[in-house]
């Protein structure tokens, strides 16, 4: 398809996302029209207030008079400004969901995306940058809605009382402003080149930062750290200079398309004057000729914040440009939601790497409401075994949910996967947590349910890769996910590594809470919890031993010497890192 014929069809999908806060922006178009057509009411009270002063100069009028229009006049501005605080809050919820439903989206697409892709691309780092995106391209629409009203409408009721004042004035005085609007459409390539550079050169700083963070250890080891310091300077460098040059264009344009339309004041005081000697195209008075000018002054602002206004357009097209692909026709993009609880059953499953079997024929069966016990010695296969839900590697046999092969199914919305590598990317808590489906009391539930609500609130900062928290808080923010997430199975690997054995048993028994209708499979080398699960797989060199705790207690000699051994030391917690 020609590119221009795919950015016509993308229009309407931009679109969608103002039609579906309808609600909202009725009532910014009520509160805006009442607050931008009140606008006109400052020039002529002032235009008022200049006259009225004359007259009591000149005892025509008293000062009763100017108290009186001076109380109108604050008591109307309150009401137009109360309309403004109404438009602009209901602005910023538009705002707000619109990011929100961005995010969503995001968040959904990058979950279908394949394991290796997201790897390949670094998924922390893509989620970041699309995130950034979604933020500029909400605040765009923003500013746009704004404006729609704070500059639109308002011009035209200062156009209309301008004409009706003097039409001819009024046009001389019009020819200006437009030569502004030009100017923007001139610079719009450079305002919008300096911005994407200026991204671009972030995103490149993000990176290097988190390597020479991330690396710091092996470059030392290896002597490349003054090699990595020197690229990093460079970058850093690189997005000063950019950023710099992007602030110039960016603040420097707003100046320079108001100067152009203040040329218009020249025309006005020198025909505007005559029209109040007598000798003009109409007779005005002290109170015309000042609503005039202050009319045209706030014209002539406005029109230097439309001129801006193209500009965060233009930055906000950079932004969809690089997103649009992450927000695909979203009644293509399933949602999840709970799934009818149904059995889940693996039958004679085995996998290899190298030609080396990992898994043997393992089989098992469960059923909603259990929690499964899943331990073994070290490299026994338990991680390869939480992970063949994910449908990574080429297992062979069969594995049936709700007695349909998983492989034909939408995974996503069948299991939830907490594993070693928590996976959290730049944002807050509850973006890491919720993906953009946000259900407030079920975010505090799970947070409370890993013992995360001292330490984190929803707008908590969490950095790239998990940057600012501990490994403990990194790991229940990654178990918080999986418990947050509606799926119906919850595969959950080692998700008690560094915790202390107190913390891990209120967890379990949150676990247990929230198996009623859940499967969860719990790996774990751990065992305090073993007892208190419904079934235990013991892993031996890739074959399985399948009972309950007790059975394997007296019939799996090596199950029953591991847990002797971590019974003797008092268990195996290690406090929280």
């Amino acid at each position: 398809m020609e590119k221009g014929k795919t950015r016509h069809r993308l229009d309407p999908r931009l679109l969608a996302y103002f039609s579906k806060e309808k609600k909202m922006l009725a009532v910014v178009t009520v509160t805006g029209l009442i607050y931008n057509i009140g606008m006109i009411a400052g020039p002529w009270f002032e235009g008022q207030l200049a006259q009225y002063l004359k007259d009591t100069l000149s005892g025509s009028r008293t000062a009763g008079a100017i108290a009186r229009l001076s109380l109108a006049y604050v008591l109307t501005i309150a009401l137009v400004q109360f309309n403004r605080f109404l438009k602009r809050l209901y602005v910023r919820k538009f705002a707000n969901n619109t990011t929100r439903r961005l995010k969503e989206e995001i968040y959904h697409h990058l979950m279908l995306e394949s394991t290796e892709k997201l790897r390949r691309e670094d998924t922390g780092a893509l989620m970041t940058k699309a995130v950034a995106d979604a933020e500029a391209l909400a605040e765009g629409m923003r500013k746009f809605t704004t404006e729609i009203f704070d500059t639109g409408v308002v011009m035209i009721a200062y156009v209309v009382m301008l004409l009706v004042l003097d039409f001819r004035l009024a046009l001389i005085s019009m020819i200006f402003p437009p030569f502004a609007y030009f100017t923007a459409g001139k610079i719009k390539g450079y305002v919008t080149g300096a911005a994407a550079g200026s991204r671009k050169s972030l995103s490149r700083l993000s990176a290097a930062t988190v390597d020479r963070v991330s690396n710091a250890l092996t470059y030392r080891i290896y002597g490349e750290e003054p090699g990595r310091e020197a690229a990093y300077e460079e970058a850093l460098g690189d997005y000063e200079r950019k950023n710099i040059a992007a602030g110039i264009w960016q603040n420097s344009t707003e100046p320079l398309y108001l100067t152009i339309s203040m040329v218009s004041v020249i025309p006005i005081f020198w025909f505007g004057g005559r029209n109040v000697t007598g000798s003009g195209w109409t007779s005005w008075s002290i109170a015309a000729f000042s609503t005039f000018l202050a009319c045209f002054l706030k014209l002539a602002t406005k029109s230097s914040h439309a001129a801006k206004l193209f500009n965060a357009i233009h930055k906000a097209e950079v932004s969809w440009e690089r997103i649009q692909s992450y927000l695909g026709d979203t009644r293509e993009i399933p949602r999840l939601s709970p799934a009818a609880p149904e059995k889940l059953t693996v039958s004679h499953v085995s996998l290899s790497f190298d030609g080396r079997d990992v898994l043997k024929d393992i089989s098992f069966a469960a059923a909603p409401g259990q929690i499964i016990g899943i331990t073994g010695t070290v490299a026994s296969g338990k991680s390869s075994l939480g992970r063949l839900f994910l449908n990574e590697d080429a297992w062979t046999g069969e594995i049936l949910y709700g007695g349909k092969d998983i492989r034909k199914q939408q995974q996503s919305q069948i299991f939830a996967y907490s594993g070693h590598d928590p996976e959290l990317f730049a944002g807050t808590a509850a973006e890491n947590v919720t993906f953009g489906a946000w259900d407030e009391k079920r975010f505090a539930r799970v947070l409370s349910d890993v013992r995360l609500d001292r330490e984190f609130t929803a707008d908590s900062r969490v950095g790239e890769k998990g940057a600012g928290v501990s490994g403990g808080q990194a790991g229940r923010l990654s178990l918080a996910r999986a418990l947050y997430s509606p799926a119906p199975v919850l595969v959950l690997d080692d998700p008690f590594a560094a915790v202390d054995a107190k913390t891990e048993a209120e967890i379990f028994a949150a676990l247990r809470r929230d198996a009623k209708n859940r499967i969860i499979l719990f790996i774990s080398h751990r065992l305090a919890m073993f007892p208190y699960t419904d079934a235990v797989l013991m892993l031996e060199k890739g074959r399985l031993i399948a009972g309950t705790h007790e059975e394997l207690l007296s019939g799996c000699p090596s199950y029953a010497k591991l847990f002797a051994l971590q019974e003797g030391e008092g268990g195996t917690g290690h406090e929280e890192q």
